[in-house]
C-alpha cells in the first residue's frame, strides 16, 4: 500500500495520516516518540483538515454567487431585473 501524493497539490490528509500511523507503528518502543512532536504532529493534521473544510466551503460559496449572478444577468436580458429564482421546489 503505497503513498500517492499529488505534485500540484502536496500532501493530502489521508496521505498526512497513514504517514502518521506507519511512524506511530516504527518507532523504537524503547525510545518512542517525544509527545510534544506527535502533538505538534497530530496539530498540523488539524490544521490540514480545517483549512481543506474551509477551502471546499469557500468553493461551495463561489459557485453559488456565481449561479446567482448568471440567474440575475438572464432576469435582466428577459426584461425581469427582480426576478432571481430560489432553489427548484422553493416556496416563495
Amino acid at each position: 500500500m503505497g503513498l500517492s501524493v499529488n505534485p500540484t497539490q502536496g500532501l493530502g490528509k489521508d496521505a498526512f495520516l497513514q504517514l502518521l500511523v506507519t511512524q506511530m507503528q516504527y518507532q523504537d518502543p524503547l525510545a518512542p516518540t517525544d509527545d510534544t512532536q506527535f502533538i505538534a504532529q497530530l496539530a498540523q493534521f488539524t490544521a490540514l483538515e480545517q483549512m481543506t473544510n474551509v477551502a471546499q466551503t469557500a468553493t461551495l460559496v463561489m459557485r453559488e454567487s456565481d449561479t446567482r449572478a448568471r440567474q440575475r444577468r438572464l432576469g435582466e436580458e428577459n426584461g425581469d431585473a427582480d426576478a432571481v429564482p430560489g432553489p427548484v421546489g422553493a416556496d416563495g
